[in-house]
């Protein structure tokens, strides 16, 4: 009997946890990233609600044993790894603006038919605020256009700073990127041989991987600059950068060049 009471508990447990996951994706969805990453809560919600069946059912105890301790070791390793990833990005978190450097690279992101989207306009009121405290900055921004936007994401950026105060001649474009190993790439032949303080600026959940990125490239990187983001969406974008992190480090984006 409390076995089985238990077995309930879990199950429901499960159940309401995918029904959560399921509403928060589509919460996601409609922001209208670009992205489609915003799936993953629903194939995370569906396995949850699967789960509460196998559960209830004691389905999984007609697993084979061995089979079931191999899935717990694969679940315990996965689970290090994601906490190991995510530790290093969310203590990357920062807002240094305290140190000068010669040039500044603004990471780009996604932007729409009336302008920058939420993201990144906060990165270029980031970029705005450290540029006016540092007038003797240079800053790079950069980004190719994507297949659903309807210009360089570097060309609006620097319309945007301009716009605003930014005199021309301190901003440089990188426009043929396509993701941020890219825009670190690209914007390193931008960058004198004789530099010996460059800032990365980005989201702050983006930070991390892209100051490794940036190093890989050669990019001799003095100071980290994140821009605030929301908090209800930091979640999914913690979770999208772990997956970036991962394959960056796969494909050997993050070994320097």
């Amino acid at each position: 009997m409390k076995v089985s009471l238990l077995r309930t508990v879990f199950g429901v447990a499960f159940a309401v946890l995918g029904i959560f996951l399921v509403g928060y994706g589509t919460s996601v969805s409609k922001i209208g990233s670009g992205s489609t990453f915003y799936r993953i809560w629903y194939v995370a919600g569906a396995f949850c609600i699967a789960l509460t069946a196998i559960i209830i059912n004691g389905a999984w105890l007609k697993v084979p044993k061995v089979l079931r301790i191999t899935a717990y070791i694969l679940i315990a390793i996965g689970l290090l790894m994601f906490g190991i990833v995510e530790a290093m990005i969310i203590r990357t978190f920062q807002r240094g603006d305290s140190e000068d450097c010669e040039y500044l690279i603004v990471a780009g992101a996604q932007i729409k038919d009336d302008g920058p989207s939420v993201i990144l306009r906060q990165r270029l009121e980031r970029a705005l605020e450290y540029l006016n405290a540092h007038p003797d900055t240079i800053c790079i921004v950069t980004g190719g256009q994507g297949e659903n936007e309807s210009m360089p994401e570097g060309k609006l950026m620097k319309e945007w700073l301009v716009e605003r105060g930014i005199a021309e001649e301190r901003i440089l474009v990188e426009d043929q990127s396509l993701n941020t190993a890219e825009n670190m790439k690209y914007s390193r032949k931008l960058i004198p041989d004789t530099c010996t303080s460059v800032g990365v600026l980005t989201s702050n959940f983006h930070l991390f991987r892209a100051g490794k990125l940036a190093e890989a490239a050669g990019i001799p990187v003095t100071v980290q600059i994140g821009a605030d983001s929301n908090p209800y969406y930091l979640p999914h974008n913690c979770l999208r950068e772990f997956f970036g992190v991962v394959k960056d480090a796969v494909v050997g984006n993050l070994r320097k060049e």
